[in-house]
This record gives structure tokens, sequence and C-alpha cells, in this order.
């Protein structure tokens, strides 16, 4: 059965072009008698394939098997979907308490998971949904899932979906709800706390967009009263630079329009 797979992987990587595979429940291709083994057959074999070793290899690094969670647990060569992102970022998104370690870490290819064994800062796959679970759209619809049209009693799916409704469970025609549920999916707005929150700036006439500033104080000090004036916020390539002894202008020198804030690239 090995000699079938990676022949039938061989074969779409040389033959197809593919540049890589993403497995779905992949824990049970390093699964052995005695639990889960990042040196297991399968594992080491694309290790040393001189095609496969090549290509990329994606894993949905859990199954419902015993030993199931493998976030971090796959050999290096390969990239895992990261679950651990995906929750600390709706989590902080939400305005849940505690986490901003962990969106420091996870913005940051949470090296507390992958930095081990050589491996490189994309084997973390970084995600807010996916193919299964909430869409984006039901994160900032529903605080609850909906599965009764299956027919299972609403027992299947996952429960812990760390999302907020706003007000309204499911769909609404209250204006102000949709209009927060529309914006939120591209620039979350609910409970940003300092130094993180979205600053308006004007990036052309008549138009405004948000964008995360993070503010510059010790942590102590009350955060301003209001937003700055969109003025200091207009784009670096929109302000007149100034000019270092080399003739080059300075970010350093560019954020002195405004020393306290400084747009997160």
């Amino acid at each position: 059965m090995l000699q079938l797979v990676t022949d039938s992987l061989r074969y779409w990587a040389t033959e197809m072009r593919v540049d890589g595979f993403r497995f779905d429940l992949a824990t049970i291709l390093g699964r052995e008698p005695y639990g889960f083994d990042e040196g297991g057959g399968f594992l080491d074999t694309c290790r040393q394939d001189p095609v496969l070793n090549d290509v990329k290899l994606i894993a949905e690094p859990w199954d419902c098997g015993p030993g199931g969670y493998q976030v971090g647990g796959f050999p290096p060569g390969w990239a895992e979907w990261n679950d651990r992102f995906r929750d600390d970022v709706r989590g902080y998104w939400k305005g849940d308490a505690g986490l901003l370690p962990g969106l420091a870490s996870r913005i940051t290819a949470s090296a507390d998971k992958f930095n081990k064994r050589g491996r490189k800062p994309w084997a973390s796959v970084n995600f807010v949904t996916a193919h299964d679970g909430f869409t984006l759209n039901d994160t900032v619809s529903y605080n609850e899932k909906h599965n009764e049209a299956n027919g299972e009693g609403n027992r299947d799916g996952h429960g812990h979906n760390l999302s907020y409704n706003y007000g309204v469970e499911g769909p609404t025609d209250d204006p102000e709800i949709r209009a927060v549920r529309l914006s939120t999916p591209t620039c979350p707005r609910a409970k940003w706390p300092p130094p993180f929150r979205p600053v308006p700036i004007t990036t052309s006439p008549g138009a405004r967009c948000w964008r995360w500033c993070c503010a510059r104080m010790p942590a102590r000090r009350p955060p301003p009263s209001s937003a700055p004036s969109p003025t200091l916020c207009k784009p670096l390539s929109a302000r007149a630079p100034s000019a270092s002894p080399s003739g080059r202008s300075t970010l350093r020198q560019r954020e002195e329009v405004h020393p306290r804030l400084s747009v997160v690239r």
C-alpha cells in the first residue's frame, strides 16, 4: 500500500506537475502501533524520496484517533495547519482576556510549536476559517453552532468557535449590526485593547479605510481620548519626507510627524 501511495504522488508531481499535496487528517500517516512517530513509514518515505522531498507537503495535523492532535509534531519539510493561530486570533478579536502573549506568538510564526528540529517559519500555515467549521460570515453572525438541519440534534460539529453575533443570533435586518458585520471580517473592531486599535486613515479624496495602528505609549498610560487626525495618518508615500544627510528619507524621520503612532505593516 505504501508503494502504491508514493507511486501515485510521484506521478502527480512529475507528470501532472502539481506543486504539492495537502493531507486531510494527516496524523494517521505517522501513527504506529506504539503511537504517533514523525519518523513513521510514510513520513520517512517522503523525506527520503528524491521527488517527494522537493514538493510542498501540508498536513492537517489531527484526527479522531488516539494521540490524534499533533500540531508541531511533523518532521522538517512539512507544513501544518495551525489551529492555535485560528483560535488565538479569533479569541483576541472577540475581546477575550489574557490572549495578547498568545497572539504575539501566533503572528511570529508560532515558535513555541514549530521552532525545533530545524523547521522554518513557513511550517505554520496560518488560517482563520477553513472548509469545515464556521465560515467567516458565521463567525460574526452566531454565538453558537446551528446544525439542526443535519437531523442529529445539533450534536455534530465543533462547539468552540470563538464567534460573536453582535446582538442578534443569525441573519438580521438591523442596519447597524449588518454594517458592523460587513466591516468586521476585513478589520475587526470589537474590544481592541491598547496598544492595538483600528484608526481611520484617509487614503484618497473622499475615501476612508481602517488600518491597524500601534500606540507607542507605556501600558499604564491611558489611550488617546480621540483618534488621531487622518491627515497625520496618511500613507508614508503621501507625506513630504524629511531628508537625511545622505539625501534619503528615513522611516524614523517620517514617524516623527506623529511620534506616538506607527502603522503596523
